[in-house]
């Protein structure tokens, strides 16, 4: 099955289970559904704050990471690799000296 798909249908799984909800009360919906008490809250945020859109898979995304590389490093790794067409180990050696 496509990831779209799967996708579609647990968005509308989450939209049946938060429209019962409305109706039947948290409890039997979660019981209904069978669906964990805190998958139902986190959808509910997600919808109440994005509408269906909060609702779809979203991708985890590193905004920053603490043993990045600096910028001026990565630049002279690739000069050295075009310049030179040097492998990794020589480079590792060259940005030791």
């Amino acid at each position: 099955m496509h990831q779209e798909i799967k996708d579609e249908l647990r968005i509308r799984l989450a939209l049946a289970v938060l429209e019962y909800a409305r109706h039947f009360g948290v409890t039997e919906a979660c019981r209904e559904f069978n669906v964990p008490r805190s998958t139902f809250y986190r959808w509910k945020q997600s919808y109440e704050h994005e509408g269906r859109a909060g609702l779809s898979r979203k991708k985890p995304v590193a905004y920053s990471h603490p043993r990045k590389t600096a910028p001026g490093v990565v630049e002279k790794i690739l000069e050295l690799r075009n310049a030179y067409q040097i492998g990794a180990l020589r480079i590792a050696f060259y940005l030791e000296r």
